[in-house]
């Protein structure tokens, strides 16, 4: 079975975006720009120092193995008992916190860190307060070899004073202080089968015996990261990179969306056509901004639905755009596991990420705009470069 919003976690999150029970009639879109992330702004080498559950300093293993996963403390608190609009995240929270469990590590090299996102400064003096060990408690210590560290007062302070982003939550394997595998935001965000966690495992029992894993998540969204890399036949000059359900040209879209004006956190087809409806509204906004910045739309269809049906409707209702059709199967799938909306240069190197929602009031003359600022802000300086992850 193919994990249907694998590829759709930063969707996800901009669904969240949207009021729980608000319908889509009338409503338009707010663009928000996010940096390409950074290496040294991913894992454990975003935070300055660790304390464990005693308040102690603890130094990062200079030698051998540790994984690392990295949750942000809001996230626990989203998924405390008897919170809102959370129950169908629960199941693949445990789920996914039992398989971090079950990998094979060696003894005492195993650590969730947590960290909390936006801090302020009373949160400097105070974390890990009693709420947040009650949640590391009742989610997180559910093994005797698995520790739990927390980002130390003095990271935090000068994270908040600094302006800094925040970590991205995920899953990190190093090796002598040295990354060798990620995966960004998982646990918590992203949903997924037992096909997929069987890969995910099998690549991690690879780097740890010294052997490449062969479907390691590429960073699509790493700054200076070449796409060509990833996708053959790509357009040239630049791109506008959106993932797509396929639906989103579907003519009953409207009316499905219509007939059932809130969000159903536990149906997941719901989720898809919300996802897809607001897609709608992006692609409509974004077409004749994107010509006059010289960059083309690049739609990269998820394997979701319709397969050649799906991808002629598209064509036939954005011309413009390009579409490409990623392929079915778990091991590609956790390949891109990354994707999400992105901006590249002319060469087609990751500029920046992007996520876009739905608020109410909003007019397709203000999303058009919020566009124009985007490639404003994209285009208006040279690209960075990072040093990416290299298995050898």
């Amino acid at each position: 079975m193919i994990p249907r919003v694998l590829f759709a976690a930063s969707l996800l999150l901009l669904v969240q975006q949207a009021s729980m029970s608000m319908g889509f009639s009338g409503s338009e879109l707010d663009v928000v720009l996010r940096p390409a992330v950074e290496p040294q702004r991913l894992g454990l080498e975003a935070l300055e120092c660790l304390v464990d559950i005693q308040g102690q300093r603890v130094q990062r293993p200079e030698t051998g193995w540790l994984l690392a996963v990295l949750v942000a403390k809001e996230d626990l608190e989203l998924l405390a008992a008897g919170s809102p609009g959370v129950p169908a995240h629960a199941a693949p929270l445990r789920e996914q916190l039992a398989f971090i469990h079950s990998l094979k590590l060696p003894r005492g090299r195993r650590s969730f860190v947590v960290f909390p996102a936006y801090p302020e400064v009373v949160t400097a003096t105070n974390f890990p307060d009693t709420d947040v060990l009650r949640l590391v408690a009742e989610r997180l210590l559910r093994n005797a070899e698995a520790s739990v560290l927390f980002e130390c007062p003095d990271s935090i302070l000068k994270r908040h004073q600094s302006k800094l982003s925040p970590p991205v939550p995920g899953l990190y394997l190093y090796e002598a202080g040295r990354l060798r595998y990620r995966l960004l935001g998982f646990p918590l965000r992203v949903a997924t089968s037992p096909e997929v966690l069987g890969i995910i495992a099998r690549d991690i029992a690879a780097v740890l015996s010294g052997r490449k894993p062969t479907s390691a998540p590429l960073p699509l969204s790493q700054s200076g990261y070449d796409l060509d890399r990833a996708f053959s036949d790509l357009p040239e000059g630049r791109l506008l990179v959106l993932p797509l359900t396929g639906m989103e040209a579907d003519p009953a879209l409207a009316e499905l969306i219509d007939s059932s004006p809130n969000l159903v956190p536990s149906d997941r087809q719901s989720w898809l056509q919300r996802m897809a409806f607001i897609n709608r509204g992006f692609l409509e906004a974004a077409t004749p901004v994107l010509k006059p910045y010289r960059v083309t739309g690049l739609g990269l269809l998820l394997p979701l639905s319709e397969g050649e049906t799906a991808l002629s409707r598209l064509k036939a209702r954005w011309p413009d755009w390009r579409f490409l059709v990623l392929p079915k199967d778990s091991a590609t799938l956790v390949k891109y596991w990354e994707l999400q909306p992105l901006l590249t240069d002319s060469q087609h190197r990751v500029r920046a990420r992007f996520f876009y929602a739905v608020r109410r009031g909003a007019t397709l003359a203000d999303t058009e705009a919020q566009l124009r600022k985007l490639l404003d802000e994209v285009y208006g300086h040279d690209p960075g470069t990072s040093s990416l992850i290299h298995w050898d």
